[in-house]
């Protein structure tokens, strides 16, 4: 589970405290006064997490969505798919899990050495994971949209190659074996989802939150 607050200078945190305390913000119009710089009500707020049990077709991803966000009220959503969407239609398979709080197994990898990267083609993002995930994120938006701003999770190149391949000491192994190979895989992920996020952008989510995992540095 993750936690976010808006920032605020020392003048915005001033004006919550100097507002009308009866003055009370949407969700929307609060994130607009942040990303504008002006005096809010209150600092936003919000949290997200998987349920893992309940992520395995577009009509629960949307529903268990929007019932966290009518439970708790949140400033903004963090769309969380399938934790494995961005990496199942090239191949990786799962153990998918029944428990809300235990992750899905990985229990099948499509790269295993540098000549597999060549497995690793451009995808059409309107089927498959990708295409439910769209989907999901376009109910999302139809649904509740009015009411808050929501963006879904998109991963890097590098952390979605470095999910097609069994373990991290593997997939280092590898990047050194190939390189070129490697970039010639990490092309074509970029390209998939570069489509995808202009589809997403379309259906109208208000932005992408850009995931690097354990690939990247500061």
């Amino acid at each position: 589970m993750s936690l976010a607050l808006s920032t605020c200078n020392q003048a915005g945190m001033e004006g919550v405290t100097n507002l009308d305390s009866k003055m009370k913000m949407t969700h929307k119009e609060r994130i607009n006064k942040i990303l504008e710089g002006k005096d809010i009500d209150r600092p936003a707020i919000s949290m997200w997490r998987h349920f893992y049990n309940r992520e395995n077709s577009r009509t629960d991803i949307v529903n268990v969505m929007i019932e966290f966000q009518r439970k708790f009220d949140w400033d903004f959503m963090k769309i969380n798919t399938r934790a494995s969407y961005h990496i199942e239609d090239w191949g990786v398979k799962f153990t998918f899990s029944d428990h809300p709080s235990k992750k899905p197994q990985r229990v099948k990898f499509p790269v295993n050495d540098k000549n597999d990267w060549a497995k690793i083609k451009r995808l059409d993002w309107r089927n498959g994971a990708l295409g439910e995930t769209l989907g999901a994120v376009e109910d999302i938006v139809t649904k509740i949209g009015d009411e808050i701003y929501s963006f879904p999770t998109i991963f890097s190149p590098l952390s979605i190659a470095g999910d097609l391949v069994e373990n991290d000491l593997r997939f280092v192994e590898i990047i050194h074996d190939e390189p070129d190979e490697l970039k010639k895989a990490l092309e074509n992920i970029t390209g998939t989802f570069v489509g995808f996020v202009r589809d997403l952008t379309k259906a109208g989510d208000a932005g992408i939150f850009f995931a690097t995992t354990e690939w990247a540095s500061r």
